[in-house]
């Protein structure tokens, strides 16, 4: 039954929308940890989610036993390639636990050879997201940590 306004008239029943969504549709967060050393000069997978959904959060930790100022991360999400910048690029331009799309610097240890990344909230994908950490420097760090995302 049409709803009388006194501009328009508006039928509710006979709009075709392909989806309407009142609350987010994603669950409880599944954590997914992972851990292990990467190889030497290589652009190695850390982690994969398939389906479809949404990052809720994502740190990942690198100890080394020497610098690893040049080294990234770089996601894969439906096919499209993002890389961040180098940890020495995060600290180049202080952005250091600022809040981004993907990613800021949380820790930059060139004594103790510590770094993280932290991975901000609301990243979506549709059929799988991965990620991957290219080390640069010919060594192999111990790379950790976890993600939090929700399936559909």
């Amino acid at each position: 039954m049409p709803i009388k306004t006194s501009r328009f008239d508006v039928d509710i029943l006979s709009q075709t929308l392909a989806e309407v969504i009142v609350r987010s549709k994603y669950g409880v967060a599944t954590p997914e940890p992972f851990s292990g050393y990467v190889t030497a000069n290589t652009k190695n997978e850390i982690i994969t989610i398939s389906g479809k959904g949404v990052i809720y959060g994502l740190v990942v930790y690198v100890q080394g036993t020497d610098i690893q100022r040049n080294d990234y991360l770089s996601y894969d999400i439906d096919g499209a390639t993002y890389d961040d910048v180098s940890f020495e690029y995060f600290m180049l331009f202080n952005d250091v636990l600022v809040p981004g799309v993907l990613g800021w610097l949380g820790c930059y240890d060139e004594v103790n050879y510590r770094y993280s990344i932290h991975v901000g909230t609301g990243i979506t994908f549709e059929q799988y997201s991965k990620l991957y950490y290219t080390e640069t420097h010919g060594r192999t760090p111990l790379v950790f940590g976890i993600a939090y995302y929700a399936l559909i």
